[in-house]
């Protein structure tokens, strides 16, 4: 049948997508079957947030994102970050493969308009969609079961500060039913030291530390520090920190294990400053 006149013809989707950073990685796992994905970065494999994505992050080609693995992976869209080398980018221009760019999803805001974006680039409108309104329907449960007091805790780094307000961290906190009383509210984190931490009155609720595997606390010695662990004892929580640095639909599940740890933990005896 002949088209109508005037009638707009819609781009072909891209059939070999390209992903060479990490947080592309996980969007692009959620969006793409694996016979649409030409290959994920080796980091992929290590930082994907689920069981199931590591499973299919493992049945993937892995890169390093260097510049001849484009035309190696002969590509029809490369999904990149903000950082991408100018090298990779340049190379892409000339051999005509487009670059779509990601900037870093601080929030549930932008995690929202970018699985869009990205599912209208990838012809994957409706997975987009479907992941989005699993995301919400997620973020309403929780802010319908909040805590009647928002849990007060802080994000540490080990020594070197707290992450702030502007940051995906401090975005599934409050989803979560935390509050970080000392986070700065125009900066992705602050300087807190071991003693200013210790100093703290009253004392938050729940310490949290990232991690960079499940289960364990990461970062220097300090975060075992004696005077530490008498003052917040099994208030002290591990988070995965590679589940907090790439903004997906994913982040309202971090928001809901967070949420049963640091309540949890509240069921326990506040140990306190001798």
């Amino acid at each position: 049948m002949a088209l109508l006149a005037g009638a707009a013809i819609a781009a072909p989707k891209p059939m070999r997508v390209m992903s060479v950073n990490q947080c592309a990685d996980q969007l692009i796992m959620l969006l793409l079957p694996p016979d649409r994905i030409a290959s994920v970065t080796y980091l992929g494999r290590r930082a994907a947030v689920t069981p199931a994505l590591a499973a299919k992050a493992r049945g993937l080609k892995a890169n390093q994102g260097l510049t001849e693995q484009a035309l190696t992976d002969r590509p029809d869209l490369i999904v990149a970050g903000l950082y991408t080398t100018t090298t990779l980018r340049t190379l892409a221009k000339r051999a005509g493969i487009p670059v779509m760019e990601l900037e870093p999803a601080e929030d549930f805001d932008a995690i929202r308009a970018q699985t869009l974006r990205l599912g209208e680039a990838l012809g994957q409108q409706a997975r987009a969609r479907s992941l989005v309104a699993r995301m919400d329907a997620t973020l309403a449960e929780l802010k319908r079961t909040a805590p009647p007091q928002p849990i007060k805790a802080i994000g540490w780094t080990g020594g070197r500060g707290v992450v702030g307000r502007r940051s995906l961290f401090d975005a599934i906190l409050t989803a979560a039913g935390g509050y970080n009383p000392v986070a700065d509210q125009d900066a992705f984190e602050r300087t807190l030291d071991l003693e200013q931490l210790l100093s703290l009155k009253p004392q938050p609720d729940v310490l949290l530390y990232a991690s960079g595997e499940p289960g364990g606390l990461a970062g220097p010695d300090n975060t075992r520090h004696p005077a530490l662990v008498r003052a917040y004892g099994p208030r002290r929580l591990s988070y995965r920190q590679d589940a907090y640095q790439c903004g997906t639909p994913l982040a309202a599940d971090e928001a809901v294990a967070l949420r049963r740890s640091m309540l949890a933990a509240m069921r326990l005896p506040k140990v306190g400053l001798p």
